[in-house]
C-alpha cells in the first residue's frame, strides 16, 4: 500500500481527541501530503467506492472531503477521466521574485482561520519583510508538525519557520537539538516556564500571569474552587503551566489542591450538564478558543444558555472566527502583537545568527465590554 494510503488509513481507522470531525482530519492531511509531495501532481485517485472502502468510512464523508479539496483547488475530477491530484502552482510574481521562503507552522488551517489576525499579520509582515510565506498545517496532530518541522530544516525550500507549536517536551527537545545554527526557528503558542540559559527563541501569550491575576481575584470574592477545561492538545506545555499556576495560588490561599479540578474538553462535551450544574463559588476557565467553540457547540445543541456558566472565564485572542459564540468574560491577548513579535525576532535572529535568545511574553487583559466582572 502506497504511504499515502496508509497515511489516510491510519486517520480513519483511529480515535483521534483533536475535536476535529474525521472528514476535516482527512482534508488537512491530504492537503499536506500534496503540498510536500507525498501524493503528486496528476497523480489519479482510486474510484470514490474504493477509496471509501478503503479507507473503512462511508462514501458520503468521501464525497464532503473531496468537495472541499476540489473547492481548495488540489484535486480535479472529471465524470470520464475520475479524480487527480492537481498541486497548486506558485503564481508568476512569487517564481520570479527571488524571495526566501519562510515555514509558518500552524496547528490546522481552515477556510474559517486563514485570515484571523495571527495568520493575516505574519503573512503581511513576512511580505513586507521581503520573505514569502509558505503555511504548513499539522492536521492538529503533534507528531505530523514534528516531521513537517524536521523536514523543513534539512531542506533547502526555507531559510527559517515560525511555528505555532503543538509539540510535546521531546519533541520539542529533539527539534532544538536538530536545529542547525543559521537556521532560525521561533516558537509560538507555548508558554512553558523558560529554562536557563535558553535554548531558544519564544514569543507567546503569558497566560500564566493572566491566571495569577483572575484566579486571585476571584478567591477574594469569597471563591473557592476552579474548574479548568482543557483540550488535550493544549494539555502540554500551555495547560501545565497554568495548571501549576493554580496550585501555587491555592497553597498561598491556604486552599487544598483538590479544590482545582482538570476537566478534558472531550468529557464536558459530552456532559455539560455538569458545569452547569456546579457550586456557585467555583469558577470555570476555559483554556483556549478550541475549548471555547467545542463547548458552546454542546450547549447550544442542548438547548441550554451560555449564561449558565457563570461564573466562567476564557482565555481568548482577537480575531477569532465569526462562529465563535462565546459571550461570557474573556481574557483576551492581541494576536496581531504576538505575530509582530515573532516577526521582529526572526529578523533579529537572521541578523545575527550566535546572538542571545529571547523569550518575549505578550499580556492579555479581561474584556469588560461583555461583563463588568465574571463574579
Amino acid at each position: 500500500m502506497d504511504e499515502w494510503l496508509n497515511k489516510l488509513s491510519e486517520i480513519s481507522g483511529s480515535k483521534d481527541s483533536s475535536g476535529l470531525p474525521l472528514y476535516q482530519r482527512l482534508i488537512e492531511s491530504i492537503s499536506q501530503m500534496i503540498a510536500d509531495g507525498r501524493m503528486s501532481d496528476a497523480m489519479r485517485l482510486p474510484p470514490d467506492t474504493v477509496m471509501a472502502a478503503q479507507l473503512g468510512i462511508s462514501h458520503i464523508t468521501w464525497a464532503k472531503v473531496l468537495n472541499e479539496l476540489r473547492k481548495r483547488g488540489v484535486v480535479e475530477r472529471s465524470r470520464q477521466r475520475g479524480t487527480f491530484i492537481r498541486k497548486p502552482r506558485r503564481s508568476p510574481n512569487a517564481a520570479v521574485s527571488g524571495k526566501s521562503s519562510i515555514a509558518v507552522f500552524m496547528d490546522t488551517i481552515t477556510p474559517a482561520n486563514i485570515n484571523m489576525d495571527y495568520m493575516g499579520t505574519i503573512y503581511s509582515g513576512l511580505v513586507a519583510a521581503g520573505f514569502q510565506p509558505a503555511f504548513i498545517s499539522a492536521a492538529e496532530n503533534r507528531n505530523i508538525q514534528y516531521e513537517q518541522v524536521i523536514s523543513a530544516m534539512t531542506s533547502n525550500e526555507y531559510s527559517g519557520g515560525i511555528i505555532w507549536s503543538i509539540l510535546d517536551e521531546a519533541q520539542i527537545n529533539s527539534v532544538i537539538a536538530r536545529r542547525p545554527s543559521n537556521w532560525p526557528l521561533i516558537f509560538t503558542n507555548t508558554d512553558h516556564a523558560p529554562a536557563l540559559p535558553l535554548k531558544h527563541d519564544l514569543v507567546c501569550y503569558d497566560g500564566v500571569s493572566g491566571i495569577n491575576k483572575e484566579v486571585k481575584k476571584f478567591l477574594r470574592s469569597g471563591g473557592k474552587k476552579v474548574i479548568f477545561l482543557v483540550h488535550e492538545i493544549h494539555l502540554f506545555w500551555r495547560g501545565l503551566s497554568q495548571i501549576g499556576r493554580i496550585h501555587e495560588i491555592f497553597a498561598e490561599a491556604g486552599i487544598p489542591p483538590e479544590n482545582l479540578e482538570v476537566i478534558r474538553c472531550k468529557d464536558a462535551v459530552k456532559n455539560p450538564e455538569k458545569l452547569v450544574e456546579r457550586q456557585d463559588d467555583s469558577l470555570l476557565i476555559l483554556a483556549a478558543p478550541l475549548e471555547i467553540n467545542l463547548l458552546s457547540t454542546a450547549l447550544k445543541s442542548r438547548g441550554i444558555p451560555l449564561d449558565s456558566l457563570m461564573p466562567a472565564l476564557a482565555f481568548t485572542a482577537t480575531g477569532q472566527p465569526p462562529e465563535s459564540t462565546w459571550t461570557l468574560p474573556s481574557y483576551v491577548f492581541d494576536a496581531s502583537e504576538l505575530a509582530k513579535q515573532s516577526i521582529r525576532c526572526l529578523l533579529r535572529r537572521i541578523k545575527e545568527p550566535s546572538a542571545q535568545f529571547h523569550h518575549i511574553m505578550i499580556q492579555g487583559k479581561l474584556n469588560r465590554e461583555k461583563n463588568d466582572d465574571f463574579v
